[in-house]
């Protein structure tokens, strides 16, 4: 990801990475089929929740949008905080 946004930043496109964190979709069903499984996740999460694709949603709006136009290279962690400690 790095080495193509800097071979294409002079062309004007912009590479990033969105790292996601521990979301709740069809995919991990399974794993939190269980209220108790659910609250395993969320309460070593600084939010204390899991993640929505809402959530992802909302950073990946901004990295398409002209606000994000000087980021590039960049690794953006939607994690709920849990990389933070």
């Amino acid at each position: 990801m790095r080495a193509m946004a800097a071979d294409y930043a002079p062309e004007g496109i912009r590479v990033d990475a969105i790292i996601p964190g521990t979301i709740d979709t069809p995919m991990n069903a399974q794993e939190f089929s269980s209220p108790e499984a659910r609250e395993r996740y969320a309460v070593i999460t600084p939010a204390r929740r899991l993640g929505t694709p809402q959530d992802l949603a909302g950073m990946a709006a901004f990295l398409a949008s002209n606000d994000s136009e000087y980021c590039v290279g960049g690794i953006f962690t939607v994690d709920g905080g849990l990389t933070a400690i």
